[in-house]
């Protein structure tokens, strides 16, 4: 047997593809994992971000409700008065007092929805469920061009990291099945002393070689 062996791919295994392809599929494997990373962080902005703006919508219309309350109050008052005066009948009183009742009724509704927003604020940030929380809105500004917005969204969207991922590992894959579909054709070098010797023939016949290449499919 020889004492050296090298084989060298020449048609199927060429240039390693088994390694360089699994090392592609490991790669987009961890870009997709780190684009799912993100995605989470994303998605959790983004709610905070919805659960802000609906909080301090629901605080802006609350403080409305609490105008509203004051008017229907006074309402109720200037109708009393006139009543005292007979310039006004009980239906009148009653129908203020109704409209007060529906007030404060919307702004316990309201209540409760700030509360619930707060409480889900303030889980977000890691705060007591109850802390009072001071909404500032920012200042608006002018909204950029859905083409100047474009190339920051395509660099930093996790989505579009994940699809490319997928691209990725689906060439890979790619490639390495049609490596496999290759021909086996390989160079063989061997080296070392190997003894041939027997009968022919024209008699008999013995030598010895060294080194032998040869390809083999």
């Amino acid at each position: 047997a020889p004492d050296v062996f090298w084989r060298q791919p020449l048609a199927r295994g060429f240039g390693n593809p088994q390694y360089n392809e699994g090392r592609n599929i490991a790669e987009a494997e961890v870009e997709a994992t780190t684009a799912d990373r993100i995605a989470a962080f994303d998605n959790l902005a983004r709610r905070t971000a919805d659960v802000y703006f609906a909080a301090a919508y629901t605080r802006a219309r609350l403080r409305n409700a609490e105008g509203a309350i004051a008017r229907a109050e006074r309402l109720r008052e200037y109708v009393r008065g006139n009543q005292r005066l007979g310039i006004a009948e009980q239906q009148d009183l009653l129908q203020a007092e109704a409209q007060l009742a529906g007030r404060r009724a919307e702004r316990e509704a309201l209540w409760l929805a700030w509360v619930q927003s707060r409480t889900v604020l303030n889980r977000l940030l890691v705060r007591g469920w109850d802390a009072e929380l001071e909404l500032v809105l920012p200042v608006t500004t002018a909204v950029p061009s859905p083409e100047a917005l474009r190339p920051a969204a395509e660099e930093h969207s996790p989505e579009l990291a994940r699809l490319n991922a997928r691209v990725q590992q689906a060439e890979a894959v790619i490639e390495r099945n049609r490596d496999s579909a290759r021909d086996q054709f390989d160079a063989v070098l061997s080296a070392g002393s190997r003894t041939f010797a027997g009968d022919t023939a024209a008699g008999s016949v013995s030598m010895r070689t060294a080194c032998s290449v040869w390809p083999r499919s």
